[in-house]
């Protein structure tokens, strides 16, 4: 079992940064970092496609911080709503697949790392457990919902990395696959927790319909004669 630690805090004068804090930041870098490596790949100028997440991101975390408003947090429906939206919206008015790639394939990776701070500030405890998962707080042993979407993030990136990168390919396949597996992976976690949201299993089971089309249509369009 993980030993329980309260969330680190660093303190620099009046500052103070929450590992929370610094995980997120390190996943916004990243994703940013990533999607201006990869633009020239997907045949988008590294400029125009740094501008398309930046926007993507502001619409994820307003539309974030209306719905979580009520507990003072981020939901991460929310984001994903937001986010997910603004993503598409960008791709239509560009006319292109391979936008919805290049972001999408950022995706997972950028989880990874937001996860982990969910873990780092435990905000996500979810039912008691036996398990060598479970984290060992003062109150029992529980999971801990962030570290198993971090894993769960881990996987989905790894799949996704390899399907970026086959020849055989086609544009909108990455994205459907990346949209498919974060659901089925959200639902599968929400399982551990102490309720469930049937706002948050609706909001993933959509999303999961939703890659599953988009990976058969792009697919059988790669694939036709």
């Amino acid at each position: 079992m993980i030993p329980y630690f309260p969330q680190p805090v660093w303190r620099v004068g009046p500052f103070e940064m929450h590992a929370f804090g610094a995980a997120v930041a390190l996943a916004l870098l990243c994703g940013y970092g990533l999607v201006l490596r990869r633009a020239r790949r997907y045949g988008i100028d590294p400029t125009h496609a740094g501008t398309y997440f930046v926007v993507i991101l502001l619409a994820g975390l307003a539309l974030g911080w209306i719905v979580g408003r009520g507990s003072n947090s981020i939901s991460g429906t929310g984001f994903a709503a937001g986010g997910g939206a603004a993503l598409v919206v960008c791709a239509w008015v560009r006319r292109s697949w391979n936008l919805l790639d290049l972001i999408g394939g950022a995706v997972p990776l950028m989880n990874v790392f937001a996860r982990i701070g969910c873990f780092l500030a435990h905000d996500h405890i979810g039912r008691p457990t036996a398990s060598w998962l479970g984290v060992r707080f003062p109150h029992g042993t529980r999971f801990d919902l962030g570290l198993l979407y971090a894993l769960s993030a881990a996987g989905v990136a790894l799949v996704v990395e390899w399907i970026s990168r086959r020849r055989d390919t086609g544009s909108g396949v990455t994205f459907g696959v990346m949209v498919a597996l974060m659901a089925i992976t959200r639902l599968i976690v929400l399982r551990f927790g102490d309720t469930i949201s049937l706002t948050d299993e609706v909001f993933a089971g959509l999303m999961f319909v939703g890659g599953c089309q988009i990976v058969v249509s792009r697919w059988m369009a790669t694939t036709k004669p």
